[in-house]
């Protein structure tokens, strides 16, 4: 058994040119060095395709980050206002009744003008999928995120 301790990782949507990349970073904030310099404003790219799409104004956008339980922006929705989040996502009820929780069901986000993160492990801690202001991801299971959150933030101000 290998009893090396893993450190979390940060990862991200790179855009280079017309083609997306998942990049994984160790350090959390080499990771928001690199989003900054790819993502500089006039230099993010309108549309990639039809999956992922960065608007080149997200001063435009509604500061409230919505997260959905299916891919396409589908099924029970969870909105988050700027500067919030939630530390535990078993802890926060969704479906009829409030029966069920949130934990492990996020498949999707929309359009933000903020940041957004999503932690596989509780009080914003564990692997980071870290979502750039003005993009949206109406599907997190290429990125190896479908239903894998146990906490997220709206990092906006």
């Amino acid at each position: 058994m290998n009893s090396e301790l893993k450190e979390p990782l940060s990862l991200t949507r790179l855009e280079y040119g017309s083609s997306i990349a998942l990049g994984a970073f160790t350090e959390r904030t080499a990771m928001l060095s690199e989003v900054r310099r790819i993502y500089a404003d006039g230099e993010r790219t309108a549309s990639l395709s039809w999956e992922h799409v960065c608007t080149t104004n997200p001063d435009s956008l509604s500061p409230v980050a919505v997260f959905w339980e299916d891919a396409g922006e589908q099924g029970d929705s969870l909105s988050l206002d700027p500067g919030f989040g939630y530390t535990d996502l078993s802890q926060v009820h969704r479906g009829f009744l409030g029966t069920q929780n949130w934990n492990d069901v996020i498949s999707s986000l929309s359009w933000c003008r903020f940041d957004v993160s999503l932690f596989d492990a509780i009080n914003w801690t564990g692997n980071e999928f870290f979502a750039v202001k003005g993009c949206n991801t109406p599907d997190l299971a290429p990125f190896g995120w479908s239903d894998e959150a146990a906490s997220i933030a709206n990092w906006g101000t």
